[in-house]
């Protein structure tokens, strides 16, 4: 079915949420009106069914939402809807990974087989640090086989299985000499995760990022009252994404999220809560390849302006995202929508928002 696209501007508003693990405690949560008349005008201007914001400096916090989470119910969307983050999962992954290095439980520059012996050896050694800069040759999703890779719709058991994917496909170059963005490499580091922290990896990341991060309304799994119905674009509207099973894809694009707690991850980051300083800006240090070409890309964060911005994008089906974070002014921004492929003008859209007067919304952390 194909719904016309025909959604008028809202206004900013005042929802009711109800704090999890309270469920009869309802805490009033104030959406901003500039940030919401900015996120409105940005949603028309790209033409998306729906679009909720987050912005966050040290001690403050400003959300919008605008426009419909469900167009055929009329459902508005919400500070605490949620979203398909799709490769936002990535910085996450990093993440994990990096702590069980600085925890010594790592050796980032080890074949991966180490922690990771389902997936076989190659003629060149993989290593973490490649897959997380994305130079260790894995290929991306076969595009030439879109239906069956990026809109499968089998499950996997395992991060384990779903190795199968492309675990016995060659390398598309000798590891270290070229970037080639990979999804399937973050898949890979998942498997190296389990490894090393001796647990699933869900697990680890609930256990040691989203708990810490107070990551709330963050996890692997769709809760159907708050998910936004994912679609794709048919013509001049809006079409009901197809069921798909991201259990392919844990490590790498499977997370489900508010840009509330992504902004929130952001500034634990900044804050030191998650990784020592020292990590950080390892994390956020441009890779280069083995002859000296910059990637634009550190471990698992696209790098701008000399690390004047660190910034990932997502789009999975049914849902694109994007969190921009400028380090210096310890300043985030975290948005998303319910339609796929939205990727053109975001790092703009981001700039646009960080650039909004300060003049926040003063929110508990612990909320």
């Amino acid at each position: 079915m194909t719904i016309r696209r025909n959604l008028p501007a809202l206004p900013a508003c005042v929802v009711a949420l109800t704090l999890a693990g309270a469920p009869s405690v309802a805490t009033p949560l104030r959406t901003d009106g500039a940030v919401t008349r900015q996120a409105d005008a940005e949603r028309m201007t790209f033409a998306l069914p729906s679009l909720s914001v987050a912005i966050s400096r040290p001690g403050e916090e400003r959300l919008a939402a605008t426009g419909l989470a469900n167009i055929d119910d009329k459902a508005t969307a919400t500070p605490r809807t949620i979203y398909r983050f799709g490769s936002i999962t990535k910085p996450i992954t990093a993440v994990a990974v990096l702590q069980l290095y600085e925890r010594g439980r790592l050796d980032l520059d080890a074949p991966i087989q180490r922690y990771c012996p389902d997936f076989p050896v190659k003629a060149q050694p993989i290593t973490a640090r490649l897959l997380l800069g994305h130079q260790a040759g894995i290929r991306d999703y076969d595009y030439k086989r879109f239906r069956e890779e990026f809109l499968s719709s089998t499950p996997y058991p395992s991060i384990a299985a779903s190795l199968s994917i492309f675990a016995n496909d060659p390398l598309k170059f000798e590891p270290g000499s070229k970037f080639l963005y990979s999804s399937w490499g973050y898949v890979l580091l998942g498997c190296v995760v389990e490894g090393a922290a001796r647990m699933r990896f869900q697990d680890y990341v609930s256990r040691e990022i989203l708990r810490p991060a107070r990551m709330t309304d963050t996890g692997f799994t769709e809760p159907s009252s708050r998910a936004a119905t994912p679609y794709g674009r048919d013509g001049t509207g809006f079409k009901v994404s197809p069921t798909v099973d991201l259990s392919d894809r844990v490590a790498a694009g499977a997370l489900r999220s508010t840009p509330r707690d992504l902004a929130r991850f952001a500034q634990a980051l900044m804050a030191g809560r998650l990784l020592r300083p020292a990590t950080v800006a390892l994390m956020w240090t441009e890779g280069r390849t083995s002859d000296g070409r910059p990637t634009g890309y550190g471990l698992g964060w696209r790098i701008s302006d000399g690390g004047a911005a660190v910034w990932h994008g997502g789009s999975s089906v049914g849902g694109s995202s994007f969190l921009l974070i400028h380090p210096r002014e310890m300043a985030a921004t975290a948005f998303a929508t319910n339609v796929d492929l939205w990727t053109e003008g975001r790092e703009q859209v981001g700039a646009r928002l960080l650039a909004l007067p300060v003049g926040a919304s003063k929110v508990p952390q612990g909320r």
